[in-house]
């Protein structure tokens, strides 16, 4: 997935273009993300100005994440692989629905 034209940092009017990757089985989980500027200079480079910072953030983001939020994991399955998704679906319906049958999510 690709956003433009994103303000990552407060008190930083940079904007930057962002890309995302991810490939999650039974066997693992990976993901990457490649960050440019709006002339497509990679910021993630060895000289780049931006390099600790944008590590720092997006290492900040992974540690936060909450697994129970699924609003952009939702929408990344339904637009790369739908019949995916439905699965993710079906497993974590099945799953909720062993734990406690009077809430149902991700839907």
């Amino acid at each position: 997935m690709q956003w433009n034209n994103v303000k990552l940092f407060d008190n930083d009017t940079t904007q930057f273009k962002v890309a995302a990757n991810a490939v999650e089985n039974r066997e693992t989980i990976y993901a990457s993300v490649m960050v440019f500027d709006m002339n497509n200079n990679d910021l993630l480079s060895k000289n780049s100005i931006y390099k600790a910072k944008l590590i720092d953030y997006f290492s900040k983001m992974i540690r936060a994440n909450k697994p129970n939020k699924t609003k952009f994991y939702r929408r990344y399955w339904q637009k790369v692989d739908p019949e995916r998704w439905e699965e993710i679906r079906k497993y974590r319906e099945k799953r909720i629905y062993s734990k406690d049958r009077k809430h149902q999510v991700y839907r």
